[in-house]
This record gives C-alpha cells, sequence and structure tokens, in this order.
C-alpha cells in the first residue's frame, strides 16, 4: 500500500470543543506522536467522517470516537465492528456533529467494496457534549494505551 492507503489507519472525528465528542481527536494526537511503523497513518477527520475516504483502502480501520450505547460511562471499549456480539451503537443524526456518521461512512465503504479486512473501535461513552468542557484525562489516557496495543497486534500480523 501507499503512503496515502497504509495497511493501518487509525481515525477519530469530533468537535475538540464540546466535551466527549473532543475523545477521539485527543485520543489521537497523542496516539499521532507515539514511535508508529511506516504501515501506520493517524488522521483526525474533524467534523468530517465522509474524509475517511480519503484515506481508504486501508487492511485495518481502528476507529476512536465517543459513542451512545449501553456501556459504563467511565469505561473505554473496544470492539471488532462486524462481531455479532457488538451492541448496537445508538444513532441519531439530530444529535451527531457529525452529519453522516462513521457508522454509515463504513457501510457505504463496504458497499463500494472499500471496506478495511477489519474494524476496530476504540470509544468512550459520551456523557456530555457540551461546548467547553473535555473528555475526563483517564479515558483518553486509557484509550491511547489500548490503540498501542492494538497496533501493536496488528503490526505482529503484518510483519
Amino acid at each position: 500500500m501507499s503512503a496515502a492507503n497504509p495497511d493501518i489507519l487509525v481515525v477519530s472525528c469530533g468537535n475538540p470543543d464540546a466535551g466527549d465528542d473532543a475523545f477521539g481527536p485527543l485520543v489521537t494526537d497523542r496516539v499521532r506522536r507515539l514511535d508508529l511503523p511506516p504501515a501506520v497513518r493517524v488522521e483526525d477527520l474533524g467534523l468530517r467522517p465522509s474524509a475517511l475516504f480519503d484515506f481508504l483502502p486501508a487492511d485495518v480501520l481502528v476507529l476512536v470516537d465517543a459513542v451512545r450505547g449501553p456501556f459504563p460511562a467511565e469505561s473505554v471499549i473496544v470492539l471488532d465492528w462486524f462481531s455479532p456480539e457488538r451492541p448496537a451503537l445508538a444513532h441519531d443524526d439530530a444529535l451527531s456533529s457529525h452529519g453522516l456518521d462513521l457508522a454509515r461512512q463504513i457501510e457505504l465503504a463496504r458497499v463500494l467494496g472499500w471496506c478495511p479486512r477489519r474494524v476496530l473501535l476504540v470509544a468512550a461513552p459520551v456523557e456530555t457534549v457540551a461546548l467547553g468542557l473535555r473528555p475526563r484525562e483517564d479515558r483518553v489516557r486509557r484509550a491511547v494505551e489500548c490503540v498501542r496495543q492494538l497496533l501493536e497486534e496488528e503490526a505482529i500480523h503484518h510483519a
């Protein structure tokens, strides 16, 4: 794969000034500072999940975002996107700051034949999206560590 289309793509989206919606951008900013192999690309899509298509195809996609779903408020979750055990995530375009959400972007990528072989979600449950607030620091740190471990595991498979 070329530099434009990495083997492993880590992406986030969100509003950096809106509480837990800033979770993804904060995590990817810190992941970008790690010592990453050249096969890994880290991008913050901001408020434009459709920008995901600018970086596909990729073999593995790691999504970092805040989610609404049946998870403990203080948790950081790691899910295989395509697992039949993955709980449903709430989709509410009226609440989304992203417009067309990442779930719909992944489905569109699948229909177009651009979907990565593996899609992993590293997420924090939404507690607040109030402007001016920040996500909880402990969850951001734990998510960075989760992404680091996932990248390490995937690098072994790509060696």
